[in-house]
């Protein structure tokens, strides 16, 4: 066989190995949470408060067309923080009795996106990935109920006294 056969057997060999290392590399782990370097997010890192009666910042977040999160901050009087967090498709606790003034912190640590939507439209977090937290500030006694927009068998209740 002359060398010029040889070589382009080499080069399809070649792309056919660099394609499925690819493949099996990269594409296919990019459904399973798998991101490349270059397209994650910056990470910021959240510092717990304490429970007592302190100044503190109460965090939206709000979806924007470029899908990243918008956060604005408003000074709030606090006594305590409490959390519920978001695993096996359930909010954990279900059912959560706070004070007036309570920052309550919804985490998603469930292996797909969730929200916290309340079923009065009173808060919204918007899409919140694996990973990803959620902050409210509860300042009016009454009973929260609230569920995930994108799986509505998932359903929760804060009251406030």
């Amino acid at each position: 066989m002359p060398m010029w056969q040889w070589v382009v057997i080499y080069v399809v060999i070649a792309a056919v190995v660099y394609g499925l290392v690819y493949y099996f590399v990269f594409a296919k782990h990019s459904n399973s949470g798998y991101v490349l370097p270059s397209q994650q997010p910056a990470q910021s890192v959240a510092t717990p408060l304490p429970a007592t009666s302190v100044m503190a910042t109460q965090m939206t977040v709000s979806p924007q067309a470029s899908s990243m999160p918008v956060v604005s901050s408003q000074p709030t009087t606090i006594s305590s923080t409490k959390t519920v967090t978001i695993s096996m498709f359930a909010f954990e606790p279900s059912q959560l009795t706070v004070p007036v003034g309570t920052i309550v912190t919804f985490v998603n640590n469930d292996s797909v996106t969730h929200t916290v939507t309340s079923d009065t439209g009173v808060f919204n977090s918007g899409n919140l990935p694996t990973g990803q937290s959620f902050k409210y500030t509860f300042t009016k006694a009454g009973t929260f109920l609230y569920h995930c927009a994108i799986h509505p068998s998932m359903k929760g209740t804060v009251v406030v006294q």
